[in-house]
C-alpha cells in the first residue's frame, strides 16, 4: 500500500469515486506490511463513504498511530490451482476468474442478491458498528448481486492474497479510491461506467445499485484466476465441541449461525432474523470462521465525523472454525498481505475447513462469539 498523503486542513464533504475511463481501472503494486494496533472506535451511524482527517472527530477517542512499517516479510510465490483442485471451495470444480463484490448488510439492503452463489463471504465492520460484506465469486456467477456499496481500505488488505481479482464497488471518496487504484485489483466501479449495473426500481437509493456478475467480469478480462489463499479442506480435527448455534455482536449489528443437521450446513441470520436470498432460499455456509483481528481507525472519517474502521487480517491471532456441527479453536497466521492465511489447531496441525462455501467473520481481537 503506498504512503498515504498528508491530511487536508479540514474534513471535506463526501465525494464520489474518482472519474475514469469506460470500464475498469487497474494499477499493480504490492500491499505493504502493517503494524497491528488496536484502538477504540465509535461514532454515529454509517455513511456511504469517508473523508481523510488525521485529527480525531468530535466526541471520539484518539486513534493509535500505526507507526513505522516493518520490513517486508518474505512470502511464498503465488501459485495456480492444481488440476482438479479449487482453492476456494476444496471441490473438483476447476478454478475460475475471481470477482469480489462489496455488498451492503443493513436491514435496508435485505434480502441481498447473489450471496447464495458466493464461494467466500467476508464480514467486516464499518462506521457506526454495522457491517458490510465482501462476496467472492469464481465457481458460479449469479444472475444478479447486490446492493453494491462503497469500498473501504479494509478491502485492500482482505484481498491482498488474491491474484488481481475483479473488485466491484459503488462509491468511495477520492482517498480510498486512490489506494484501490494503487493495489493489485482490477477495479469495476459504478462511478466510472454503468456497464453491468442497474438501479433496481424495487429498492430505495442508495440500496438500489445491483450488478450482473457475468457482465461485470467482462469489464476486466485480465482479472486473475483463483489462487491458494490458505484454505485447506479435509477431515475435521478431533476434540471439537458440539455446537447448536453461535452469535457475535458489534455495536449495531449481529450475526448468528445455527447448525442444521438436515441440510448439513450452518444457517445464517442477521440482527436476529433469518437471512434469505433475493433469489430464494435460506443463506448458509459449510464452514463459518470467526477470526479475531486488529481493528484500527483508518485515516478517513465520514461526513458525520465517524472514523472508518480498518480491519487488518494480517499478523496472527485466535480463530474459531465451525464445521459439521462442531466448533474448533485454533490460531491463524498471515505474515504479510500477499501471504496466504493459515489455520492451525492448538497442536500446530492444519485446521481443515469443510469443502464448499465459507463465511469468514472478522471479530475484534480478544472477542469471541457466544456458543450455544
Amino acid at each position: 500500500m503506498p504512503p498515504r498523503p498528508d491530511a487536508p486542513p479540514g474534513p471535506a464533504p463526501l465525494r464520489g469515486a474518482r472519474a475514469g475511463g469506460h470500464g475498469a481501472t487497474r494499477r499493480r503494486s504490492p500491499v505493504a506490511g502493517v503494524v497491528l494496533a488496536e484502538v477504540a472506535l465509535g461514532g454515529p451511524a454509517a455513511a456511504c463513504g469517508a473523508v481523510r482527517s488525521d485529527a480525531p472527530p468530535p466526541d471520539q477517542p484518539a486513534v493509535t498511530a500505526p507507526g513505522d512499517l516493518p520490513a517486508p516479510v518474505a512470502s511464498a510465490p503465488r501459485v495456480g490451482a492444481a488440476a482438479g483442485t479449487n482453492w476456494l471451495t476444496g471441490t473438483d470444480v476447476p478454478a475460475g476468474r475471481v470477482l469480489a463484490v462489496k455488498v451492503d448488510n443493513t436491514a435496508s439492503a435485505r434480502p441481498q442478491a447473489g450471496l447464495s452463489k458466493a464461494d467466500v463471504v467476508y464480514v467486516e465492520e464499518v462506521e457506526g458498528g454495522v457491517t458490510r460484506l465482501l462476496a467472492v465469486f469464481q465457481t458460479e456467477m449469479p444472475g444478479e448481486v447486490g446492493p453494491v456499496r462503497s469500498a473501504r481500505t479494509s478491502d485492500i488488505l482482505i484481498l491482498g492474497r488474491y491474484s488481481s481479482p475483479g473488485f466491484v464497488f459503488s462509491g468511495g471518496n477520492e482517498g480510498v479510491v486512490g489506494e484501490l487504484e494503487a493495489a493489485d485489483l482490477a477495479l469495476v466501479s459504478f462511478d466510472t461506467a454503468r456497464d453491468g449495473f442497474v438501479r433496481s426500481p424495487g429498492r430505495e437509493t442508495p440500496y438500489d445499485v445491483m450488478g450482473s456478475p457475468g457482465q461485470l467480469l467482462a469489464r476486466v478480462p485480465d482479472a486473475g484466476v483463483a489462487v491458494d489463499v490458505g484454505f485447506r479442506f479435509g477431515p475435521a480435527p478431533s476434540g471439537g465441541r458440539d455446537v447448536d448455534s453461535a452469535s457475535y455482536s458489534w455495536r449495531a449489528a449481529e450475526i448468528g449461525v445455527a447448525w442444521s443437521a438436515e441440510e448439513d450446513r450452518w444457517l445464517l441470520s442477521m440482527d436476529g432474523r433469518a437471512s434469505t436470498a433475493a433469489e430464494g432460499g435460506r443463506l448458509g455456509a459449510d464452514t463459518v470462521v470467526f477470526q479475531q483481528v486488529e481493528v484500527v481507525g483508518s485515516p478517513y472519517v465520514d461526513v458525520t465525523g465517524a472514523r472508518s474502521p480498518e480491519v487488518r487480517p494480517v499478523g496472527e491471532g485466535e480463530v474459531l472454525v465451525l464445521r459439521d456441527g462442531q466448533a474448533h479453536a485454533g490460531r491463524w497466521s498471515r505474515p504479510a498481505p500477499e501471504d496466504p492465511t493459515t489455520y492451525t489447531t492448538p497442536a500446530g496441525e492444519v485446521l481443515h475447513l469443510d469443502a464448499g462455501r465459507t463465511w469468514v467473520v472478522f471479530t475484534s481481537a480478544g472477542t469471541s462469539p457466544v456458543l450455544d
